[in-house]
C-alpha cells in the first residue's frame, strides 16, 4: 500500500566555505534565519570527519534528522558530505546542507526520513557555496516519493518487531540510544535511515517532533542526539548491539506499558500494518510528548474494536463513535470494513429524526470520503425501498454540504428507482426531489433515465401529480428531451400544453406498450388538466383498448376503479348535444367496465350519431375478446330499460339498438316487443319491423296470446293451461315476467293444489327443457313470496302454497337422488312425509304421489294431457282432482 505524499514546503540552508578562501565554515546561503540554521547543523554534527573514510562505518556522508527548530516542530535533515573543492588552506570543503520541512505538511503526507533524504537528492544540489538550483533565497516545494507502507512493514518484520519496538521503548524512556557493532558489521547509510524509519513507525508520527537521529556519531563527541550509530556508547547512553540484536529493557513504567500494550495488540490479532497505519495518523506533537501519551494512545487502539462490536450489537452511542473518530479519523481505523460500519452508523443516525441527526450529519461532512459516500448510498437505497421520504431528505442535506455530492447521490437513487420502479420507492424519490435545489432536481440527465424506461417514467408522473404544481415543470422539461426512442411520453407531454391532435399512432402505441398504468396515467394527467374529453374525442380507441384489458381480468380492482373514475369524469365533461357519438362510445366502455350506460338507460329517442358512436365502439377489434361479456351487459341494460315498454318511442329504441349493435339479441328482445304489441296491436305496422323481427316475434306473440286467452277464461281446466304454457315455453329467450303476467288471471284462490302440480310437472317431467324448468322455478319463487306479484291472494293462497312447498322440495330431492328413468312405469314411489298440520280451516287434499308414477305426465305432439289425468278426477273451475289415495 502506498500513500501519496503531498508537496511539502521547506526552508534550506548551506553551512560551507567559499572555494579558495581561508575562512571558517559559515552559512553561505539560506532561505531562513542563518543563526537558527547554524545551530541546527551543529546540533546534528556529532563528531569530526578526518577524511571520506570509504568502506569505514564513519564514512561520509553523514545524515542527521531533527524534529525541532528551536521551539517549533519541524522535520529536518542535515547532510554532511565531502567535496572536491578546496578552501584557501588547501583543505577539502565539507559542506553541510540543511532542509527544514513544515511539520504539518510533512505529517499530512506521512513524510519519512527516507522520503526527505530522497527529496534532497532529487534537488541536484551539488554546489558548495550556493543554494539549490533555481530557488534563489526563497523557500522551496519538495515533492518526496509516496510512502510505501508495505515496505516499511517488511523492514520492521525483517529487523524483528521486538527489536524495533525495544529501541522505540528506550527512546520513550528518554535515553540516548547508540547502535554499535564490535565486529564492525554496520548497515549501509541507506539501511541506517530505513532502520530509523522502522523505529519511528512503531511510534506516533507526532512523536518525531521529540526525536533526533544521526547515521554516525563519534563516541568522544558530546551531543544530545536521540538515536545514533557509533563505534561504542558513551557514559549514560543505552547501547544496542548489532552483533547480538539484544535490546536492554526500558527503565520507566510508561515505556514498559508501551511494550506490553504493543505485544497485547499483536497477540489479539492486530497486524503490524494496522499498527503502522494507525500510528501514522497520530500527527499532533502536543498529544505525543512522552511515553505516557504514547502508551495511552496505543491502549485506545482497542477502543475502535469495542465500539465496532457495540455498533453491531445495536448498543453503541453516538458519543462513543464520535470520540473514536475524533481521535483516529477514518484512516486510523483498522480496515475498510470497520470504516464502512462506522460510516453506516453515522448515516443511520443522520437519517433518523431526533437530536443525534444534526451532529451525525456534521461529522459525515467533516469525514467525507469514499466510505462515507458508499454508506450514504447504501442507506439511501434502503430508505428508498422503505419509502422513507423524510430520511432521504436528511441524507440529501448531509450530501448537500459537499460540492457535487447531492447530485451524485440523487444520480445513484435515480438509477435505483429506474431499474426497480416500485411505488414506495418512486413516492420517496418524488418527495426527495421536492427538497432539492431545482438545478439538481431538474437535471436533464436524471430525466433522460426515466424517459428511457416507460414503467419508471409513468410512475414518476403519477406520483408527481399528487403534489400540486409538480408535474407541469417536469413535463415541460420532458418536451425538450423526448425523442423517437422515448416517444411513449409524447401523449402525456402533449396533454399539459401541446397539441393532442399532433400525437401520432406510433406515440400512442409506444405508450400502450408501457402497460395499463401508462394509459391510466395519461388519463389522470388529462383529467387534472381538464382535457379528458378532448383526448377521448381524438383517441377514444386507447380508452377502449384499456377498458378491454381491465375488463378482461388483466388488472386488479384498483386499476378498474381508476378507469371507472376517469369514465365518470369524462361523462361529465362531454357535451350532451354536440358529443353524441363520443357519448355512444362511452356507453359501450361503461358496459365493459361494469358501469351504468347512463344515456342508453335514460335517453328516449336515441339519435343516429349516438347509435353510430356506439356501433363504432362495439365493432372495435380490441373489444372482440370481451364480446360475450359485452353482450351480457347490454342485455342487462336493455332489460332494465325495456322491462315495461311504455310507448312506441321506447319500442323503436330497443329495435334500433338490437339492429345496429347486436342482432344476436333479437330472439331475446322479441319477447319484449311481442309483449308490447300484445297490449298495442295497432302499432305493429307503425313499428315497421323487418322480416327477421317478425320471424322472431310471431311464434312468441302467438303463444303468449293463446296463453292470455286461456287464462282469461275462469273455467279453463289445468290441462288446457298446461298445454298452452308448455308450447309457449319451448320458445327461445323467454321473458318470465311476460309469461307470468299472462298466467296471472288463472292463479286465484282455490287453485293452490293445481299450482303445486303445475310447478312439479314443469320441473320434473322428463320432457321438460331448460325453459320449462326455469319457469317452474320462477313460478314457485313467486307463488310463495308474500311480497311478490301474487300478494293479492294473501293470506289464503300463498299460505296454502307455502304449506305444500316442503312436499314439493322432498319430491324434488327424491327425484335428484333417483333419475326419472329409475322409477319403473306403473309403480308408485313412496309417498313423501307430510307436515305436521295444514293451515287452519283448510284440508290439504292434494298429494304429489302421482308425480312419481311413470315419472310424471307426458305431453305428446298433439298436446294431449291424458297422462296428466291418470289417477285424478275431472278438473273444472276451482275443482281439485282426487288423488290415488282418495280413490282407494
Amino acid at each position: 500500500m502506498t500513500v501519496g505524499t503531498p508537496t511539502v514546503i521547506a526552508d534550506w540552508a548551506l553551512l560551507s566555505k567559499v572555494p579558495g578562501r581561508t575562512m571558517d565554515s559559515e552559512i553561505c546561503a539560506a532561505s531562513m534565519d542563518p543563526g537558527a540554521a547554524e545551530r541546527c547543523v551543529r546540533t546534528l554534527l556529532a563528531g569530526t570527519a578526518d577524511g571520506p573514510a570509504p568502506g569505514r562505518p564513519e564514512a561520509l556522508p553523514w545524515y542527521g534528522f531533527t524534529g525541532r527548530l528551536g521551539d517549533r516542530p519541524v522535520l529536518g535533515l542535515m547532510e554532511f558530505g565531502w567535496s572536491d573543492e578546496l578552501d584557501g588552506t588547501g583543505r577539502p570543503i565539507t559542506p553541510a546542507r540543511l532542509l527544514i520541512a513544515d511539520f504539518d505538511g510533512a505529517a499530512r503526507g506521512a513524510l519519512t526520513y527516507t522520503g526527505l533524504a530522497a527529496a534532497l537528492f532529487d534537488l541536484g544540489w551539488r554546489d558548495v557555496h550556493t543554494g539549490p538550483p533555481g530557488v534563489g533565497d526563497n523557500r522551496m516545494r519538495l515533492a518526496p516519493p509516496p510512502l510505501d507502507v508495505a515496505t516499511l512493514v517488511r523492514d520492521i518484520e525483517s529487523l524483528g518487531v521486538e527489536f524495533v519496538a525495544g529501541i522505540a521503548a528506550l527512546l520513550l524512556d528518554g535515553a540516548q540510544v547508540v547502535l554499535t557493532s564490535s565486529a564492525g558489521q554496520y548497515p549501509s547509510v541507506v539501511e541506517r535511515i530505513r532502520l530509523f524509519d522502522a523505529v519511528c513507525a512503531l511510534l506516533p508520527y507526532g512523536y518525531r517532533a521529540q526525536l533526533t537521529a544521526a547515521t554516525w556519531a563519534g563516541h568522544r563527541a558530546r551531543h544530545r542526539i536521540s538515536l545514533t550509530f557509533a563505534e561504542r556508547a558513551a557514559e549514560g547512553q543505552r547501547e544496542v548491539s548489532l552483533d547480538t540484536w539484544a535490546v536492554p529493557a526500558p527503565r520507566t513504567a510508561p515505556a514498559e506499558a508501551y511494550l506490553r500494550t504493543l505485544a497485547a495488540l499483536l497477540r489479539r490479532g492486530r497486524s503490524v500494518e494496522q499498527l503502522v497505519q494507525y500510528l501514522m495518523t497520530q500527527r499532533e506533537p502536543e498529544r505525543n510528548r512522552d511515553a505516557a501519551d504514547v502508551a495511552g494512545l496505543l491502549q485506545r487502539l482497542d477502543l475502535p474494536a469495542a465500539v465496532l462490536q457495540a455498533i453491531r450489537a445495536g448498543r453503541a452511542g453516538l458519543g462513543d463513535v464520535l470520540d473514536v473518530l475524533r481521535r483516529l479519523g477514518l484512516e486510523g481505523l483498522d480496515d475498510d470494513e470497520m470504516r464502512q460500519v462506522y460510516c453506516g452508523f453515522l448515516v443511520d443516525r443522520a437519517a433518523r429524526p431526533g437530536p443525534e441527526a444534526d451532529p451525525a450529519g456534521r461529522a459525515l461532512a467533516e469525514l467525507w470520503s469514499p466510505p462515507v459516500t458508499r454508506a450514504l448510498a447504501e442507506r439511501a437505497r434502503a430508505l428508498l425501498s422503505d419509502g422513507d421520504q423524510e430520511g432521504l431528505r436528511r441524507l440529501a442535506e448531509v450530501a448537500g454540504a459537499r460540492p457535487g455530492a447531492a447530485r451524485a447521490l440523487v444520480g445513484l437513487l435515480t438509477d435505483e428507482v429506474v431499474q426497480q420502479p416500485r411505488p414506495a420507492g418512486i413516492a420517496a424519490y418524488v418527495g426527495l426531489l421536492a427538497h432539492l435545489d431545482p438545478e439538481v432536481a431538474g437535471d436533464p440527465d436524471l430525466h433522460r433515465r426515466f424517459l428511457s424506461r416507460p414503467e419508471a417514467g409513468v410512475q414518476l408522473v403519477a406520483h408527481l401529480m399528487k403534489r400540486p404544481g409538480a408535474v407541469a415543470p417536469v413535463l415541460a422539461l420532458w418536451e425538450s428531451l423526448v425523442t423517437d426512442d422515448t416517444r411513449w411520453a409524447r401523449p402525456i407531454v402533449a396533454v399539459v400544453g401541446g397539441d393532442l391532435a399532433a400525437v401520432a399512432p406510433p406515440d400512442l402505441a409506444a405508450l400502450r406498450g408501457g402497460g395499463a398504468d401508462a394509459v391510466l396515467t395519461l388519463l389522470a394527467v388529462a383529467e387534472q388538466h381538464e382535457r379528458l374529453a378532448e383526448l377521448f374525442r381524438l383517441h377514444w380507441r386507447d380508452f377502449a383498448g384499456l377498458a378491454a384489458r381491465l375488463g378482461g381480468g388483466e388488472a386488479d380492482e384498483r386499476r378498474r376503479a381508476l378507469l371507472r373514475g376517469h369514465l365518470a369524469t369524462l361523462r361529465a365533461q362531454l357535451r350532451p348535444k354536440k358529443d353524441l357519438d363520443a357519448i355512444g362510445r362511452l356507453d359501450v366502455l361503461a358496459l365493459l367496465s361494469d358501469q351504468r350506460p347512463e344515456t342508453l338507460l335514460s335517453l328516449r329517442g336515441l339519435p343516429e350519431p349516438y347509435l353510430d358512436g356506439m356501433q363504432q365502439a362495439w365493432r372495435f377489434p380490441a373489444l372482440r375478446p370481451a364480446k360475450e361479456r359485452l353482450v351480457e351487459r347490454l342485455r342487462e341494460a336493455l332489460t332494465t330499460r325495456a322491462a315495461r315498454i311504455g310507448d312506441e318511442a321506447e319500442a323503436r329504441d330497443l329495435v334500433a339498438v338490437v339492429d345496429r349493435i347486436e342482432p344476436s339479441l333479437r330472439p331475446w328482445a322479441a319477447g319484449l316487443i311481442g309483449t308490447y304489441l300484445t297490449a298495442n296491436p295497432d302499432q305493429r305496422a307503425s313499428l315497421e319491423l323487418s322480416p327477421e323481427w317478425r320471424a322472431a316475434i310471431d311464434p312468441w306473440l302467438a303463444g303468449l296470446t293463446d296463453l292470455a286467452r286461456v287464462c282469461a277464461d275462469p273455467a279453463a281446466p289445468p290441462r288446457e293451461v298446461l298445454k298452452t304454457l308448455w308450447s309457449l315455453l319451448e320458445q327461445p329467450e323467454l321473458h318470465h315476467e311476460q309469461v307470468l303476467e299472462a298466467l296471472r288471471p288463472w292463479l286465484r284462490p282455490g287453485r293452490e293444489s293445481a299450482v303445486i302440480d303445475l310447478i312439479g310437472y314443469l320441473r320434473l317431467s322428463p320432457n321438460a327443457g331448460a325453459g320449462h324448468k326455469a319457469f317452474g322455478e320462477a313460478l314457485q319463487a313467486r307463488a310463495i313470496d308474500p311480497a311478490g306479484p301474487l300478494r293479492e291472494f294473501a293470506p289464503d293462497f300463498i299460505a296454502a302454497v307455502r304449506w305444500m312447498a316442503p312436499l314439493l322440495q322432498q319430491v324434488l330431492a327424491a327425484a335428484d337422488r333417483a333419475a326419472p328413468a329409475s322409477v319403473p312405469p306403473g309403480r308408485a314411489a313412496p309417498p313423501p312425509v307430510a307436515p305436521e298440520r295444514p293451515p287452519p280451516g283448510r284440508r290439504q287434499r292434494s298429494s304429489l304421489r302421482w308425480l312419481f308414477e311413470a315419472a310424471g305426465p307426458r305431453v305428446g305432439a298433439n298436446g294431449d294431457g291424458n297422462d296428466g289425468e291418470r289417477g285424478r278426477g275431472a278438473r273444472g273451475s276451482g275443482e281439485r282432482g282426487t288423488t290415488p289415495e282418495e280413490q282407494a
